[in-house]
């Protein structure tokens, strides 16, 4: 990188960042979501230990309700176990919570206000 990649991209710096102001939007244009693509690495499980990934037999299959949606009965199980997770996965829990949330309401075009799903499992 070179500090022109950190100055707005134009016909000269066609690497440059793309600023709201430079193309015409405004705050009120950006669409309220949080989008994470990245990666938890190997080092956080030798920091903290205690943190893992979800199993679905431990986490979610046992402890589901039978009388509410399939869904939203797992979110809630699987949100049991949140302080365990490591952060990656906290984040699908966050996804799976922001699209029901998303689902439930009552505005036209509602978007999940997290997404923040594996980039392999979509």
């Amino acid at each position: 990188l070179t500090w022109d990649d950190y100055l707005p991209r134009g016909l000269s710096n066609p690497n440059g960042l793309v600023f709201g102001d430079t193309v015409g939007l405004t705050w009120d244009d950006l669409i309220p979501s949080l989008v994470w693509r990245g990666t938890d690495f190997s080092y956080l499980t030798k920091m903290k230990p205690a943190l893992r990934k979800p199993d679905f037999e431990k986490d979610v299959k046992g402890k589901m309700n039978r009388r509410i949606e399939e869904k939203e009965s797992a979110t809630r199980a699987i949100r049991k176990s949140y302080n365990s997770l490591i952060p990656r996965w906290k984040g699908v829990v966050w996804t799976a919570q922001a699209e029901l949330e998303a689902r439930k309401s009552k505005e036209e075009g509602s978007i999940p206000w997290a997404n923040i799903k594996f980039a392999g499992c979509m």
